[in-house]
């Protein structure tokens, strides 16, 4: 790899921004004495970017002095705690979306900020200098945050999600930074998330005296190492109190310590595996929290799940004309609300006369279009459909906070379920949303009262429009599917 190395000047405020960062590390090796040092000295320069490149420190104001931000550090245990975990209700199964473990991650490195704010700094984000009175104090706190913003009338899910990526990476670090690995237990601290607990005091000690990397003998107590606690511009600025045991983990100062960070420290299996089940139990609390447990809309606030979309279309033989471009039109609508968020079921019902076809829900949009486009048209007879009835099969089998779109030329013949449909609809925050054309659909009554009450659309359009339909709808696909 070749590194081009641009030129600077001692008032440049890249190069004061980069000293800044760098000076704890370099100051040890008394490489910067002056600013034309760093300009001039391109081995030294090189040092610094090296840091960057090893992963020891990153320019983002994230630094790896814990799990490091890795497949195998806070990024890889997070995502082994979440992908797993499903939540079943009513025969739905629920996941946390993509999006969803992208926040709760990002959330998670944000703990490890140096500037703005300098999180790295806090003990109690971290399990460091025995703070866990402090440190167990932020998981409760955190914890009550996450259900907060989930079980209010208005979900905040995004902001549900910032919390949890806080509170894990705070969890996680009581693994790596704590001596629970080194006390020989092989399962979780089930406190976590659940009770409070002081740390030592400052006067018992846990290393030999003039000895900070290592632990006392035969020490029984759960205690955590010192994070640069004697300040950064120190002549010391990782050396525990007397006593006490180092963090370790900071190059030329103070590699030694307690920490298992990284796959190169002792006890990181261990420590790793750990913060992977606390992690998830931790998760699993709050999914069993009163408010939460059982419910719905909670549960798809904080896993950034919205609604089914939903087609419900008549396959009558009237249909014929249109069908192929009610096809066209679906696509377009399946096609593009991929680009704007994460569905996690897809519907298709249809009605006829005098038959109304079972609920098709599935996944993956592939397969919803696959069964769009194989639809036919025949049957019927009359004028009035059965579109009510289809209608409330699809609102019964969506999730709650859908989004469902009827495709109709006729009016309903069993208009009096309308009032079903729309109470049902409420009850799921659903909105239903009515799409009518040709001489056999004028506007039926028990349309409009269901698209009112449901916060739905009614178009009446003529059939060469219906070509036209998902401009129409567009703006409307996604009003109930976001968090």
């Amino acid at each position: 790899m070749v590194i081009s190395v641009p030129k600077l000047s001692c008032g440049d405020k890249n190069l004061k921004s980069l000293i800044g960062v760098f000076s704890i590390y370099l100051r040890r090796k008394k490489i910067i004495k002056e600013c034309a040092t760093m300009i001039h000295d391109l081995k030294k320069f090189a040092v610094a970017i090296l840091l960057v490149e090893s992963g020891l420190i990153f320019l983002s104001g994230r630094p790896a002095i814990a799990f490091k931000l890795t497949r195998d550090g806070h990024l890889g245990i997070t995502s082994d705690a979440v992908k797993p975990i499903s939540v079943t209700i009513d025969g739905k199964t629920l996941k946390f979306s993509d999006k969803a473990l992208d926040q709760i991650i990002e959330a998670n490195k944000d703990t490890d900020s140096v500037i703005f704010p300098n999180n790295q700094a806090r003990a109690d984000f971290h399990f460091d200098d025995e703070s866990f009175l402090a440190a167990t104090t932020r998981i409760l706190n955190l914890k009550q945050e996450v259900i907060d913003n989930i079980i209010k009338a208005q979900p905040d899910g995004s902001a549900a999600r910032q919390a949890l990526g806080g509170a894990l990476h705070t969890i996680q670090d009581f693994y790596a930074h704590t001596n629970w690995v080194e006390l020989g237990n092989t399962t979780i601290d089930t406190r976590l998330g659940r009770s409070t607990f002081a740390g030592l005091p400052l006067t018992t000690p846990t290393s030999p005296l003039g000895d900070p990397s290592t632990l006392l003998p035969g020490l029984t107590d759960l205690t955590s190492g010192y994070f640069v606690s004697g300040g950064i511009t120190s002549p010391a600025p990782c050396a525990a109190p007397p006593g006490k045991t180092n963090h370790g983990a900071i190059p030329i100062a103070c590699p030694e310590g307690l920490n298992k960070d990284d796959s190169s420290r002792p006890g990181f299996p261990q420590a790793r595996n750990l913060a992977v089940q606390a992690s998830s139990d931790f998760i699993n609390q709050i999914l069993q929290a009163p408010g939460v447990k059982n419910e719905f809309k909670p549960i798809q606030a904080l896993m950034g799940l919205t609604g089914t979309l939903g087609f419900v279309i008549d396959t009558t033989g009237s249909m014929g004309s249109v069908i192929g471009q009610v096809k066209n039109q679906v696509t377009r609508a399946v096609n593009s609300i991929q680009d704007k968020t994460e569905v996690p079921e897809y519907l298709l019902q249809t009605f006829n006369d005098p038959s109304v076809g079972t609920p098709f829900v599935t996944q993956d949009p592939k397969t919803l279009l696959a069964a769009v486009n194989s639809l036919s048209v025949g049957g019927g007879g009359d004028c009035p459909e059965l579109s009510m009835t289809g209608t409330l099969r699809a609102v019964e089998a969506s999730l709650p906070n859908s989004n469902l779109f009827v495709f109709t030329d006729a009016t309903s013949k069993d208009g009096s379920l309308s009032s079903q449909v729309a109470t049902k609809a409420g009850a799921k925050n659903t909105k239903v949303n009515f799409l009518l054309n040709g001489s056999c659909s004028p506007i039926d009554p028990a349309y409009i009262e269901v698209a009112q009450k449901t916060g739905g659309q009614l178009f009446s359009l003529n059939t060469f429009e219906i070509g036209s339909a998902f401009n129409l709808i567009e703006p409307y696909l996604s009003s109930n599917l976001t968090w």
